[in-house]
């Protein structure tokens, strides 16, 4: 009898075992319904005891018991799909899927600081974001012209500052890094940004990372991140073709009384036998076409755009190609891609560096003008990988070259840039990032001489999420090397005394944010990040002489290195179907070493003609520590009111207290920077006004409004106000016509610009944009010296098949 149950139980055992055994296999990748963007993380079940995750890539594989039974998708902020599925034992199944989101916040998603995608209420800084809808809608054709309109940053001379990180440096290095990609884009010679060589026509999202970056991107990333990432195919090929012109108001008469019907202000008027080019003006076209081609997906687009400024010595011509190709093997599900991504540039320019007088402001100085041409190109390779236990492996490579058509003398150069990172997910609870990277630098050049180095580094990043908590950390280990000279990218704490002692705290670049969900719809942030910047080659070697101006080497200047401390708070809104989000931060900004451009020494020369002028000499100095203090307000949303209104909105003020503490009467206790900070809000006097950094303005405000009424008509406008530049080099309203008195006539008067535009949509193949800029024509400058332009009227053609 014994024996008989072992055999009915061995029996009943093997059938069991046939049974269960019985499997199949499905896979397929997951999308956001709307944007068609990959969702990572979204949770893919049949049990609790039988479920994956979606990986970087999107994708998922699961193996699931055979014959009928439910698959279920489910995802933060997005409605949980069930699909009944009924597979033979053994079968394969590819199932993609698109979630609608079901969020009542805006869905805005950002991968620049954590190099993930993360929705942008759960970051640890400020980041603001701008969409294609924002660019095309202003026309903007020049990356620089969309980051102008930014809160909280200014623009002079090409040059960026994020929160009055900068001062005046055109040619001579940023502090603010561009990136294209997840690869960034600087000149190696005078570290400047390229802004024409970025594909605004393709431009997916641009994300700005406000505060210390280094971590995440390398010693140019100071102050901040300009990260423009592009747009590949869908399954739809799609061409696009902007025709568009801009023409100034040839009237020239301006708004404020004592500029009023000044002819030689339109210097155009008054010269003959000017050609359609060489009067004020711009026109060009833009075209991209997206097309996927089974596993292939390719991307051309380009731009050709013809300018003469209202600055009569100021134009420019280029012509930019760029191309994008990605190959994902079918037969690995996804896992693996490969990319190559080219540009190529041509630019042809003019630029003045300030005016001949006050009475002919857009005439330039003699002697204060340069012609450039050159040539660009950049070509980027790349790997990814997701291997079987869902880790990313990522190889990006980067051959950038550029050559000075104009001289045999250059500057020419090239570099060579290579960037491994690896990632490994912990679930949901937290992610890491391994990366390591180098780049190799020549350059000849016969105003900066002939240099070559290196830099690289290795930097490790990760967040931690539980519950309502999300905490970011990173930490990087970075050495430059400069003609056979190496350091690294330390980071000096002094004057912390230990028994009576000052003791040297040497620390590697790292930085630490949270973000904490105190309710729902309404976040709490904190972020403290350190950042490192060796000079550029122009700021230690150039000698150049311009009109009155004499620019000298500093081959003793050292590497800059700070801090940026913010405290944040962001409430999400929900109005009718119109969703957004309200924000406040608080930011602390310490710079040791800070490097800034300083007049050095006044003298007199003789010229050939026998008369003797004034001339100055600057140079790129250090500053031996500096401080910013200020707070942010904004406002952004999107969305339809009603059933026939569709309105983006954004909206932002920033105050900055910038106080060079190596200034005669400043002080370095925080009480002194927070008494002056408040009590010199409104109008500073003049001993106020000179411990202040130079090229700064206190108040920045930006709004821009774009309204689609019933699917076809748009209304449009946007506002800037920049308040008066409280410290400039006095030499400048000494040397320069006119601009003393200026200065002195506006004292506390900030600048106000404002744009209209309407726009129609013939149907879905054809739109129209018109946009009146500084619609009352005001006579401003936002560098000193250098006027802006006048009232322009801006029209765009759209072709979208």
């Amino acid at each position: 009898m014994p024996l008989k149950k072992y055999y009915y139980a061995l029996i009943f055992s093997i059938v069991s075992t046939c049974l269960f055994a019985q499997t199949a296999t499905v896979k397929g990748i997951v999308r956001d319904a709307s944007t068609k963007e990959l969702l990572v993380g979204v949770s893919v079940y049949t049990s609790p005891t039988n479920a994956t995750t979606t990986s970087v890539a999107g994708a998922y594989e699961l193996t699931i018991p055979a014959g009928k039974t439910n698959l279920i998708f489910t995802y933060i902020g997005y409605a949980n799909d069930t699909v009944k599925l009924n597979l033979k034992d053994g079968e394969q199944k590819t199932l993609n899927k698109n979630l609608g989101s079901t969020d009542v916040e805006l869905n805005t998603v950002v991968v620049s600081t954590s190099k993930y995608g993360k929705k942008i209420q759960k970051e640890t800084v400020t980041m603001d974001v701008l969409k294609p809808r924002f660019v095309e809608t202003n026309n903007i054709t020049n990356a620089l012209q969309a980051v102008s309109r930014t809160p909280g940053i200014t623009v002079m001379d090409g040059s960026i500052s994020i929160r009055g990180g900068s001062g005046y440096a055109y040619g001579s290095g940023s502090r603010v890094l561009l990136v294209i990609d997840d690869m960034p884009l600087m000149t190696p010679d005078r570290g400047e940004i390229r802004w024409e060589m970025a594909p605004m026509e393709n431009m997916s999202q641009m994300e700005i990372i406000k505060g210390a970056s280094t971590v995440q991107y390398g010693a140019a990333a100071l102050n901040g991140v300009i990260h423009l990432r592009t747009a590949y195919p869908t399954d739809t090929p799609e061409t696009r073709i902007q025709l568009y012109t801009e023409q100034y108001d040839v009237s020239n008469r301006v708004l404020k009384k004592e500029w009023q019907n000044k002819p030689e202000f339109a210097w155009w008027n008054n010269r003959k036998n000017l050609t359609y080019f060489q009067k004020p003006q711009q026109t060009g076209v833009s075209f991209l076409h997206k097309h996927r081609f089974g596993q292939i997906d390719f991307v051309i687009s380009g731009n050709l755009h013809n300018q003469q400024s209202h600055l009569d010595r100021e134009y420019e011509n280029r012509t930019r190609f760029t191309t994008k190709l990605k190959y994902t093997p079918k037969q690995l599900n996804g896992r693996l891609s490969l990319s190559l991504n080219s540009t190529i540039m041509y630019r042809h320019n003019g630029f003045q560096f300030w005016w001949k007088d006050i009475k002919t402001p857009y005439v330039s100085s003699d002697g204060v003008s340069i012609e450039e041409r050159y040539f660009y190109a950049f070509l980027d390779p790349s790997l990814t990988y997701i291997d079987k236990k869902q880790n990313q492996h990522r190889i990006m490579g980067r051959w950038y070259y550029f050559n000075n058509l104009n001289s045999s003398l250059g500057p020419k150069a090239q570099f060579g840039m290579i960037d491994y990172q690896f990632r490994h997910d912990f679930g949901s609870f937290a992610k890491i990032i391994v990366g390591l990277n180098n780049l190799h630098y020549s350059n000849l050049d016969g105003t900066l001489g002939n240099h070559q180095g290196n830099y690289g580094g290795i930097y490790v990043t990760g967040d931690v999420n539980y519950k309502g908590l999300s905490v970011n950390a990173g930490i990087r280990l970075e050495y430059f090397n400069l003609d056979k000279k190496t350091g690294l990218a330390m980071l000096q704490f002094q004057n912390i005394k230990k028994n009576g002692d000052t003791v040297k705290i040497t620390l590697p670049v790292f930085r630490i944010g949270l973000n904490y969900q105190i309710r729902k719809y309404n976040y709490l942030r904190a972020s403290f990040g350190t950042a490192y910047r060796f000079p550029s080659i122009a700021e230690r070697f150039v000698n150049y002489d311009m009109g009155q101006l004499r620019v000298r080497e500093n081959q003793n200047i050292l590497p800059e290195n700070g801090y940026t401390f913010e405290l944040g708070y962001k409430r999400s809104f929900n109005i009718s179907n119109w969703r957004g989000y309200a924000d406040a931060v608080v930011f602390w900004n310490e710079f040791s070493q800070m490097i800034e451009f300083q007049n050095t020494e006044i003298g007199v020369e003789k010229g050939s003609d026998g008369k003797y002028t004034m001339v100055a000499t600057f140079q790129s100095q250090n500053v031996t520590r500096a401080r910013i203090f200020g707070w942010e307000f904004a406002i952004v949303g999107e969305g339809k009111i009603g059933r026939n209104v569709d309105m983006t909105a954004q909206l932002g003020y920033t105050y900055v207290y910038p106080l060079s503490l190596d200034a005669d009467g400043a002080k370095k206790d925080i009480g002194f920077t927070l008494d002056r900070a408040f009590g010199t809000f409104y109008h500073p006097d003049s001993m106020n006004r000179m411990i202040m950094l130079k090229y700064r303005n206190r108040h920045v405000f930006k709004a821009d409004i774009d309204i689609l009424f019933f699917k076809h008509y748009r209304f449009g406008t946007s506002l800037q106000y920049y308040s008066y530049m409280d410290n400039v080099d006095a030499i400048f309203e000494i040397a320069i016509p006119g601009l003393g008195d200026y200065r002195q006539k506006h004292l506390y008067k900030g600048d106000f610009i404002w744009d209209l535009r309407l726009g129609f949509d013939l149907n879905k193949h054809v739109s129209f944009n018109f946009i009146a800029r500084n619609v009352l024509n005001r006579f401003y400058q936002l560098r000193p010296a250098r006027p802006n332009q006048p009232r322009t009227f801006n029209f765009a053609l759209n072709f979208k098949f």
